[in-house]
């Protein structure tokens, strides 16, 4: 799954009229060459360039805030065209697109003094009654923008969730055939510089509410992408040490989501991530527009992010904007680790985040984790059944008794032995050949892929050879690669 995240567009629009009093909007001449720039670089630099073993060409696209300069509606004109343009140099339809608000999509030109003890009480009910309506204001026209971009009717395989009262923020995007889900957080309620800005709040009501229904999607497999605009540097210290009965709502952002991207801080180039709470990464985008604190001079970057959910990695791509208007490269491809490590007696993956019963040891793993597993993935009410010539392939049986798919486990960790190893591997590689030769009926593979069970190099290296097999097999989306790891 490869993403390209954008943040800090910064457009302005001028209107003026002419004869026949007919409006208009003038593009920002030098924020129009930086996205043709970009489209034809993406183009013919990176999808046309891209091969099956170094896939590059974008499934979704995400933008952090900052679409707008003054939050008005002749700049979210402009805007629209951008990002429309740069998702169709990506081959991507509007659905594909993800975004939330900046500080500079509040539309505060006629704001009054009471927004900021409005937006306290929505964002800590227990203080008042909510007074919605100035919110509603503040956020209407990115909302109008944002909701351009959504299908109507929706497709097959896209959900929306609503996540507050207000139109299309905190809102979550499930992606069902990929087993992903974006939320589009609202860092910005508080950032009101003209008025009173004070340090990010999410809102701890917001933030439960999105907990409880995201650990529900984490259960079956999915993996999370948060958006938000602030870095979370700037988040106040209420929300980032709580005391009392506040909730922790920093540590709440960190375990629901696997991966993070915010902008707001400018630069040339995005920041390395961080691996946040030990359990998710945290990219901090460079602005796609933004003027440069020091010289003034406009600055331009992207990212890639390509999350291999396989190998538990994820790596990055910056791109720039020269001066002289040309995109390239900043740096070579980098990766970073993305394992999630746990104290407990399982490891689990991003690929099936969520914490599986700690009660688990290596004895009882085989049953009980089969069917935690089988649960979490096709639902309540479906069953493992174990065939009878193979402990190692079970069918699974739905509500009705009926079997459809299959499930695959392989636990290298168990081979002792001689006779043990030279089965187990006889089955990995048939399985594998299966898996080369494209077998639709192969929706599942849980590998479990403990190093400690390598018995020598040339083990490793046929391991290695079958990984890569079902790395290609997962790309190709005919199965779900999930690893986990038994501490003994």
């Amino acid at each position: 799954m490869v993403i390209l995240s954008l943040a800090d567009f910064h457009t302005q629009a001028k209107s003026e009229e002419k004869e026949g009093k007919e409006k208009y909007v003038c593009q920002h001449l030098e924020l129009q060459r930086a996205v043709d720039g970009f489209c034809k670089y993406i183009q013919e630099e990176i999808i046309a360039k891209s091969t099956e073993e170094a896939f590059w060409k974008p499934d979704y696209l995400c933008v952090c805030g900052d679409i707008a300069h003054g939050a008005g509606k002749d700049e979210y004109e402009v805007a629209g065209g951008f990002i429309a343009k740069i998702a169709e140099a990506c081959g991507l339809p509007d659905q594909r697109i993800l975004m939330v608000p900046g500080n500079h999509d509040m539309n505060i030109k006629d704001l009054a003094q009471g927004y900021i003890g409005a937006v306290e009480n929505i964002l800590y009910p227990a203080k008042g009654v909510h007074e919605v309506d100035w919110v509603k204001f503040v956020f209407k026209n990115y909302s109008d923008f944002r909701s351009s971009f959504i299908p109507n009717p929706p497709s097959s395989g896209y959900k929306r969730i609503p996540g507050s009262f207000l139109p299309y923020i905190n809102d979550m995007v499930a992606f069902e055939e990929e087993k992903v889900l974006f939320v589009e957080l609202n860092s910005t309620w508080r950032d009101v510089a003209k008025v009173e800005k004070k340090p990010v709040r999410f809102g701890s009501a917001f933030i439960k509410k999105l907990y409880d229904q995201i650990q529900d999607y984490k259960l079956k497999g999915y993996y999370v992408v948060t958006l938000f605009h602030h870095s979370l540097r700037f988040m106040d210290l209420l929300e980032y040490q709580p005391s009392g009965s506040m909730l922790p709502v920093y540590d709440m952002i960190l375990e629901m989501s696997d991966l993070c991207l915010s902008g707001h801080e400018h630069g040339r180039e995005a920041k390395s991530p961080d691996m946040l709470g030990n359990v998710c990464q945290y990219v901090l985008n460079g602005g796609f527009f933004a003027a440069d604190s020091k010289n003034g001079k406009s600055e331009s970057s992207a990212t890639l992010i390509k999350i291999d959910r396989c190998n538990e990695r994820i790596h990055i791509r910056r791109f720039v904007k020269e001066y002289d208007n040309n995109w390239k490269e900043k740096s070579e491809i980098k990766s970073y680790r993305n394992d999630i490590w746990k104290s407990d007696s399982c490891q689990v993956s991003s690929l099936l985040p969520g914490k599986l019963l700690n009660e688990l040891t290596y004895t009882c793993l085989v049953e009980r984790l089969i069917e935690e597993i089988v649960q979490r993935i096709w639902g309540d009410g479906y069953q493992p059944r174990k065939e009878q010539e193979n402990d190692s392939e079970y069918v699974i049986i739905d509500k009705q008794g009926v079997s459809s798919q299959r499930l695959f486990i392989i636990r290298l960790k168990e081979c002792q032995g001689e006779e043990s190893w030279q089965m187990k591997k006889s089955w990995l590689e048939t399985l594998s050949k299966r898996l080369e030769e494209d077998n639709s009926h192969l929706p599942a593979v849980i590998v479990g892929l403990a190093e400690t069970g390598y018995r020598a190099d040339e083990d490793k290296k046929a391991y290695e050879k079958l990984k890569e097999v079902f790395k290609k097999a997962f790309l190709r989306k005919k199965v779900l690669i999930i690893k986990f790891d038994v501490v003994i």
